[in-house]
């Protein structure tokens, strides 16, 4: 499994987000909790429902890439996505083992084919 792959679904998911579009109307831009940062006692967006249920729904959080900030990036030893990536690749093929197979087809597959992989060996490594 190539590492691109692995970086390339942060950007993938990200982009089909996007061409999702963004549904505007009332709810969606939340007037009332603007006015309640804005004019009232709420003090901060973060502190809403609204903004926390747009944020769950609408934001795509990555999986491989970071999120730090160019100052937190920095003193962090500036991780790169791509060693992160390299590290979820490994971990994957080191530990998945798949499960959308049953037993009775794979049985069924194994008979008619030569397979080589062994499952044992894959649940042993898991």
């Amino acid at each position: 499994m190539p590492r691109e792959l692995i970086l390339d679904n942060d950007v993938l998911g990200a982009t089909l987000r996007a061409v999702r579009g963004i549904e505007v109307n009332e709810s969606t831009l939340g007037f009332a909790d603007l006015a309640e940062v804005c004019l009232g006692e709420k003090g901060h967006y973060l502190g809403s429902d609204h903004t926390l249920a747009v944020m769950q729904s609408e934001y795509l959080y990555p999986e491989v890439g970071n999120r730090f900030s160019p100052t937190v990036w920095e003193q962090s030893d500036k991780p790169l996505a791509l060693d992160n990536a390299i590290r979820t690749r490994d971990e994957i093929l080191a530990n998945y083992v798949p499960s959308h197979i049953s037993p009775e087809v794979d049985a069924e597959i194994r008979a008619k084919f030569p397979i080589r992989l062994i499952t044992e060996d894959l649940l042993q490594s898991a």
